[in-house]
């Protein structure tokens, strides 16, 4: 395969609809101090017992990353499509020839975007899970159920809004 077939073939690579295992590490890895920081703020502002709490949190905590996760990748899948169709890559004109080079920066401008929509998609995801978890759990929940079933309930609607936000935005992109 000559150089501008490579070229060609980095510039036809999409985002992945599925999510791949790599990503699906990294949106893992994402999105546990979230829900860990949420965790210890149960713990501090309702004075959970460590112990007796410990069942809820390892089912909310759950619950909330396989949903993160899934809302992670279709919000960043979203955001990628929009910016591949608003930015142009690096033109071949530019690099006079150096077909190593344009490939570098076609290379570079796919990263570019990748990291962008992964990095949008988790700064977004986690402020409308933070803002609905404390609508939900410190507002509406705080004195009509017990305070373990409040953080699974409120952690788990939480994210179920965030997976709607995220299946709203990846719908917009296939009408």
């Amino acid at each position: 395969m000559s150089s501008t077939e490579a070229v060609e073939n980095l510039l036809l690579k999409t985002f992945p609809k599925e999510i791949p295992v790599s990503s699906y590490l990294l949106y893992m890895f994402l999105a546990t101090p979230l829900l860990l920081l949420d965790v210890y703020l149960y713990l501090a502002v309702f004075h959970l017992n460590v112990v007796s709490a410990s069942v809820s949190f390892i089912i909310g905590t759950v619950i909330g990353l396989l949903l993160m996760v899934v809302s992670y990748h279709k919000t960043a899948y979203a955001k990628w499509s929009k910016l591949d169709r608003t930015t142009e890559p690096p033109t071949k004109s530019s690099f006079k020839a150096k077909t190593s080079a344009y490939q570098s920066a076609v290379e570079n401008h796919l990263r570019l975007l990748e990291r962008t929509a992964i990095s949008y998609s988790v700064m977004v995801n986690n402020a409308i899970f933070q803002a609905f978890l404390m609508v939900i759990g410190f507002y509406l929940l705080k004195d009509k159920v017990p305070d373990e079933l409040n953080f699974v309930v409120t952690v788990t609607l939480s994210a179920v809004f965030v997976r709607l936000n995220s299946e709203t935005a990846f719908k917009g992109v296939h009408s």
